[in-house]
């Protein structure tokens, strides 16, 4: 009896030492976890100041002590992916969804988290340049969380990446229909931007147009310039001239009008609408800021010559020449050499200078021996120095380039209804 009472006396003392030890150890752990929360949280305050080496030290410090905490997985993660460490932030996030898959943390809280890591894994994946895989991770990161505008957005601009600007169109203006008049100013921006890329113009203009709306404040309305200015774009390319002239005019009527595209747009919303004078003032403008710059001294030709000012065609014109004989073949300077040619003959004709105006258009017929246009200005250049048989010719020979062509049927039979041609 005396032995059995010494037994149970070792078994109970043992059984207190195994629970003692497995409470050693509990509290060890979270001992561990305790530090490993708050050591990431360090790190994440570095991270928001932009200092990553020390974030990152923290972080695998705070790994160290508990290697499946998954919080500090994922800010390793976006750590790697702001020192463009693309794939090595993937394996993070493939551990990370590991975790989530054996964790037991409830699904109410697993899914943001889970979207989150699968918006990060996108990210690394878009940033590598594999857009494929990129989209489905973002498509898993807006199943698991549907409400949350980033992934959307996410996704609509790997599609553009993709080459699939319709497609990234759609996915948003689904998305801000269901929002209604609201929506997040980025996301129209964005979609705005995109509209422009899939040639929606009227629909990109609509978006921009809403987000000013939503940003009437004057003391925004700085910031709203590049807005303002897609805007006019957008009008401009959908043929709405009246619409971006206005935009074009709060653009230059809030800044010092050092845009070159701005004067040379409004000259061209000005030549759509038939006001020439108005758009033979803007490309003055627009010279002046870019006096290098050919297609703007040729724009000016142009409407100097719809204006009926030959002199200052003549000048622009001559000039567009000088610059553009500067360029070397290939860069399209010598399809724009022919326009210029035809736009200053044209302008010397007006001013009744044939012959000038033959030596410009004959230093470009050699590599445009098949242009009707130029056929049809040589033609004019002779009918005005009385060699009507020669106008004809070049005007057959622009029938003979394009047979169909209307200006020279038209100036050839101009010439066989002169009374002294009969």
């Amino acid at each position: 009896m005396k032995h059995y009472t010494i037994l149970l006396a070792v078994v109970v003392a043992l059984s207190g030492c195994d629970v003692m030890q497995k409470e050693k150890v509990k509290s060890y752990k979270q001992w561990h976890q305790a530090r490993a929360r708050i050591i990431c949280g360090v790190g994440e305050e570095h991270f928001k100041a932009g200092s990553l080496d020390k974030a990152q030290s923290c972080v695998v410090e705070s790994l160290n002590l508990n290697s499946d905490f998954l919080p500090a997985r994922i800010l390793l993660a976006k750590i790697l992916l702001g020192k463009g460490c693309h794939e090595e932030a993937a394996e993070q996030l493939e551990h990370a969804e590991t975790l989530l898959t054996s964790s037991k943390t409830g699904e109410v809280v697993a899914a943001p988290m889970g979207a989150e890591v699968a918006y990060l894994h996108g990210e690394a994946m878009e940033r590598a340049g594999r857009y494929d895989e990129a989209l489905q991770h973002y498509q898993k990161a807006r199943a698991l969380d549907p409400f949350n505008d980033a992934y959307v957005m996410a996704s609509a601009e790997v599609l553009v990446s993709m080459g699939k600007p319709k497609g990234a169109l759609e996915l948003l203006q689904v998305r801000l229909q269901r929002i209604g008049a609201g929506g997040e100013p980025s996301m129209i921006i964005l979609a705005g931007e995109v509209a422009m890329l899939a040639g929606n113009y009227a629909e990109a203009a609509d978006f921009f147009q809403r987000y000013l709306d939503m940003k009437q404040d004057p003391d925004l309305e700085k910031s709203n310039r590049s807005i303002r200015e897609s805007l006019a774009k957008a009008q401009f390319f959908a043929g709405n001239y009246r619409l971006a002239l206005e935009s074009l005019k709060r653009i230059t009527g809030n800044s010092d009008s050092r845009s070159c595209w701005v004067h040379i747009m409004t000259g061209d919303s000005y030549m759509a609408l038939n006001r020439p004078r108005k758009a033979k003032a803007a490309y003055e403008a627009a010279v002046e800021i870019e006096p290098g710059d050919w297609p703007v001294w040729l724009s000016l030709a142009k409407a100097a010559v719809a204006d009926g000012d030959g002199r200052r065609g003549i000048a622009a014109g001559l000039r567009a020449l000088e610059l553009a004989d500067g360029y070397s073949a290939g860069d399209g300077s010598d399809k724009g050499r022919l326009e210029i040619a035809v736009v200053t003959a044209y302008a010397m004709l007006m001013k009744d200078r044939p012959a000038d105006a033959m030596k410009v258009l004959a230093a470009s017929a050699p590599k445009n021996p098949n242009d009707p246009m130029l056929w049809c200005m040589l033609g004019r250049c002779y009918s005005a120095q009385g060699r009507s048989d020669r106008a004809s010719a070049c005007y057959m020979a622009a029938l003979r380039a394009d047979p169909a062509n209307r200006l020279a049927k038209n100036l050839l039979t101009g010439i066989a209804g002169r009374p002294e041609d009969r």
